[in-house]
């Protein structure tokens, strides 16, 4: 026990003896070359990493000559493209040259008729006169259930603040009851 509560002692003289460098101690600060404090400074300076600046994302070239395959599947699917269109405007002229009749300046009343299957399927289609006499009849219904929402929701109000002041009223009377017992 005795040697433990020694080594203690010494160890905490030990600490007490260490000598810190303190401004009042230096003779001469004059001894500090600014040449040597310029170098040190450069030093620690040049020893942090530098960024390659080559490698930014921003500056990457792309070199297509490595990829003709890319460049000729592009190539080829331009030129398909080119031809489908080529063929749909040609559809879309023998269409308008087949079924309009070629009118002269005496004619000019002349006006395409769809074929009996046209006209039935453009009548099995959407009327616009139907869809807003339907839009407005769905508006109507929306704005009065709305309206119908906003007075339940202010009556569940109104219902909540019975509520809490029923409770709070058992809750007084019970404390009243409580009290009157003692």
């Amino acid at each position: 026990m005795e040697d433990a509560t020694s080594e203690n002692k010494n160890a905490k003289e030990s600490s007490l003896n260490v000598e810190t460098a303190r401004l009042s101690d230096v003779d001469d600060i004059s001894d500090i070359e600014i040449e040597d404090v310029a170098d040190e400074l450069h030093k620690t300076m040049s020893a942090k990493p530098v960024y390659n600046h080559q490698k930014s994302i921003f500056n990457t070239t792309l070199d297509l000559s490595e990829s003709p395959t890319a460049c000729q599947q592009i190539e080829v699917a331009l030129a398909a493209y080119k031809e489908h269109v080529v063929q749909e405007k040609q559809a879309w002229e023998t269409f308008i040259t087949r079924n309009l009749p070629r009118s002269g300046p005496q004619s000019t009343s002349s006006c395409y008729e769809p074929s009996q299957d046209h006209r039935a399927y453009l009548n099995k289609g959407p009327n616009l006169q139907q869809f807003i006499r339907n839009f407005s009849a769905f508006m109507n219904d929306s704005n009065s259930f709305l309206m119908e929402f906003r007075d339940m929701q202010d009556l569940v109000e109104d219902l909540k603040v019975d509520c809490q002041l029923h409770v709070r009223n058992i809750q007084r009377n019970n404390m009243l009851d409580c009290l009157s017992k003692f």
